[in-house]
């Protein structure tokens, strides 16, 4: 599972780890397995949910995106 979102304008991606993705990784487990039902479930259902912007400033830090 890569998590990313794509720019409407350039189509360019917008990862949401700093870490390779394509590579198996226990957090990634973690985040398909607990985090995104919780997300989906607590946020999403209800509109609540803004998007992974505030998140990315957290766990991409040296992204400029």
């Amino acid at each position: 599972l890569v998590l990313a979102e794509f720019s409407g304008y350039t189509g360019a991606p917008h990862e949401t780890f700093f870490f390779d993705q394509a590579k198996e990784h226990a957090f990634s487990y973690w985040v398909t397995a607990e985090a995104l039902p919780a997300v989906y479930w607590r946020s999403m259902l209800k509109g609540t949910w803004d998007g992974p912007g505030t998140i990315r400033k957290f766990t991409n830090p040296i992204s400029a995106n």
